[in-house]
């Protein structure tokens, strides 16, 4: 808006130039007008001329950034960003604004869908009536490590506001999306427009989502947390999000992938598998706070292991390909002494890297030259995205789907991973149910967890808003501080939030996820022909 604004002042000034100019021009032409002080100077004339040119080139400039976005829907929030490096459009909107345009390496029926659920959005923000409040959903709309999963997270949150706005209960929720950008990269204008709004009208009043775990996430979080806005998060799940201390206001609905791993080490640990010795692969960009404390994570869980290093900067695919080959090839040649030596015993590989680099691992694992002996690798829940299976092809050609089966059903490697919100163990649950009719037709969208996650997050929030509405108040900022109280004491032990995914408060210093219904990570086992398996707890013996 701040764009169109300006452009808009400096075309009036052109206007205002060019009616100069042009009485300037008629003065000239009158001889009975003519003074000796009605003419202006050559110096005068030439910063006219200047003026008239420049002027509408400055405002043409000016509104560039917001204009160039309209193609995915007219909204003045959105703005173009990374002119001289990547430029792409970032901002804010109410769903007038399709980001889809930007995706990568998904198809155009997922890009279709993506369109629908912003629409829905829209919609339901155009329906909201009585008191409401606004809710900001910040992500990377269009990282191409969430691929097709960002359509799942925003259709779960738009069937949430439908149910929550459907219900007789107040305030309703307007919705505001934020993009950061595909890489996060334009995080920081985008939060500080978010924090503006929360001295608005509507007030802004949680932020729900944030994003991967990254280091943008990270300064997004502690800036919003610094400036007392509450966040729930919805696929952040890295062990710890900033390594350095606690971030304030910050909450998350999945489970951490300490968490994870230690339901995984459990399973597998019961069913008499070794896990001393197992190798730890982590990407070695220090950015990515997923691979990096989850790795941290899982030697602490161990009390040992090897820890493997690979780098994945390189943006070609095919160049990639070949440098994650290399890589991996080096792991899997320090396996092989170790599988010569008890071919018994099966080799663990605890991947904490992005399931988007896992399928040339496994590839690796499965062709290396020694025959003797099984290698295990154990994920966490970025490897759901597996679930989709290739209802997306372009999805499932870039993650690597097809290898992935081809390397189980050789038989000489595994692939085991965490669901966030297995269905099949949900089903009994009424809030459960009720996120699933939403999805009637689309049930396959809530495979991969992420639906569950953004559906529970705002349920969270809006709670939290209902609690802290205060009729004797419209100051924002006295709403803001009773959000804070509500969000330390609305849920707790005794009487914990009761959602999709299950029974749950929050960890008053961590803001992790404690479950009071003895719920933890199903673990779930790939199998080459594309089906799952979940490990029978009843049985002493890997089944799967």
């Amino acid at each position: 808006m701040t764009y169109l604004l300006v452009a808009l002042a400096v075309l009036l000034g052109w206007a205002w130039v060019l009616r100069l100019a042009l009485a300037q021009r008629r003065v000239q032409r009158s001889a009975a007008e003519i003074r000796p002080d009605s003419t202006l100077s050559r110096r005068g004339r030439v910063l006219l001329a200047v003026g008239v040119v420049a002027l509408p080139l400055v405002a043409v400039t000016t509104a560039a950034p917001v204009v160039l976005c309209f193609g995915g829907g007219i909204d003045l929030g959105v703005t173009v960003r990374g002119w001289f490096a990547k430029p792409e459009c970032v901002g804010l909107t109410d769903g007038d604004h399709s980001f889809s345009g930007a995706l990568t390496d998904v198809s155009d029926q997922t890009r279709q869908r993506y369109d629908e659920v912003m629409t829905q959005i829209g919609d339901q923000n155009d329906n909201v009536t009585g008191p409401r409040v606004r809710i900001g959903f910040m992500a990377s709309l269009t990282s191409p490590l969430a691929g097709p999963r960002i359509v799942h997270e925003l259709a779960g949150l738009a069937q949430a506001q439908r149910a929550l706005n459907a219900q007789d209960d107040n305030p309703q929720v307007e919705l505001v999306l934020a993009n950061t950008g595909a890489g996060a990269a334009h995080w920081e204008p985008v939060v500080e427009d978010l924090i503006a709004l929360a001295q608005d009208d509507p007030p802004l009043v949680a932020v729900v989502g944030l994003g991967l775990s990254q280091e943008e996430t990270r300064l997004a979080a502690r800036r919003l947390g610094e400036a007392g806005i509450p966040m729930v998060s919805d696929v952040v799940t890295a062990a710890k999000l900033d390594p350095a201390g606690e971030i304030p206001n910050f909450h998350r609905v999945p489970w951490a992938n300490r968490v994870q791993f230690e339901a995984s080490t459990g399973v597998l640990r019961a069913k008499g598998i070794d896990t001393s010795g197992a190798f730890v692969v982590r990407n070695d960009d220090p950015g990515d706070t997923y691979s990096r404390t989850s790795a941290e994570s899982v030697r602490d869980l161990l009390g040992s292991g090897e820890d493997w290093t690979f780098g994945a900067a390189e943006t070609d695919a095919d160049q990639l390909n070949r440098v994650l080959g290399s890589q991996f090839r080096r792991i899997t040649d320090a396996l092989c002494p170790v599988l010569r030596t008890n071919p018994a015993k099966p080799a663990l590989v605890f991947y904490a890297g992005r399931a988007r680099h896992l399928s040339s691992l496994m590839e690796k694992l499965a062709g290396r030259e020694c025959g003797q002996g099984r290698v295990i690798v154990v994920s966490a829940s970025d490897a759901a995205i597996f679930r989709m299976g290739r209802t997306d092809p372009v999805a499932a050609t870039a993650w690597g789907y097809d290898k992935v089966l081809a390397s189980v059903a050789g038989g000489k490697v595994s692939l085991y991973f965490t669901s966030l919100a297995e269905p099949d163990s949900l089903a009994g649950r009424e809030q459960f149910a009720e996120l699933r009719a939403g999805f009637a037709g689309r049930e396959s969208e809530l495979d991969t967890g992420w639906a569950v996650m953004s559906w529970d997050a705002l349920h969270v929030a809006t709670a939290w808003a209902r609690d802290a509405r205060d009729e004797t108040s419209d100051d924002p900022g006295v709403y803001l501080r009773q959000m804070r109280v509500s969000a330390e004491k609305r849920f707790t032990r005794a009487t914990p939030y009761q959602g999709a995914s299950g029974d749950f408060y929050f960890n008053p210093t961590t803001g992790d996820r404690v479950d009071t219904d003895n719920r933890t990570p199903t673990l779930l086992a790939l199998h080459g022909d594309g089906t799952l398996c979940r490990p029978d707890p009843k049985t002493p013996t890997l089944d799967c």
